[in-house]
């Protein structure tokens, strides 16, 4: 496999990455139906995946900006007795994950960071069943460093998209 990536300093303070790869990973270990409702970690032959990765890090008088992109393409390649799973999306792998992370420090020793997170769908069984499909899902989280102010978490927001 390969990868190939880039780092920019653009200017202070300003940051972007980009990186493209194309990898197979041989005897990779993938969730394998072996029964009704029974799914155990087995060796397939391996995983082929291809994707791009894309970073963006920002920071300018105590504000700061952590976001990132990856688009991933992977399949499994398989024979024998998992012939049939061969070309399919390994479990859990969805085609788009992305997070972005503002953050905000009024003085020292205080930082306020909120973060929106997304993961596009993805199968939950090697099948790739229709039943199988985990919706897509964006969560928010917002965290204060004081004991007045405890952690926020919104884990499911409505569906949204960041396309």
């Amino acid at each position: 496999g390969y990868e190939a990536g880039l780092d920019w300093q653009v200017a202070k303070g300003l940051r972007l990455t980009a990186t493209a790869f194309d990898n197979r990973v041989d005897h990779a270990i993938a969730n394998v139906t072996t029964g009704t409702n029974i799914r155990t970690r087995q060796n397939v032959d391996a995983i082929h995946a291809r994707g791009l990765q894309f970073g963006a890090q920002a920071a300018w008088r105590g504000l700061s900006l952590d976001a990132s992109l990856a688009l991933t393409d992977a399949v499994m390649v398989t024979s024998g007795a998992q012939a049939a799973l061969n070309g399919l999306r390994p479990a859990q792998t969805p085609e788009i994950a992305a997070s972005a992370t503002l953050g905000w420090r009024p003085r020292a020793g205080w930082q306020i960071a909120a973060t929106v997170r997304h993961t596009g769908a993805q199968y939950e069984d090697d099948r790739n069943s229709a039943n199988s499909v985990q919706p897509e899902a964006t969560r928010a989280m917002v965290v204060a460093p004081s004991a007045r102010a405890p952690a926020r978490t919104a884990r499911r927001l409505p569906d949204t998209s960041l396309r």
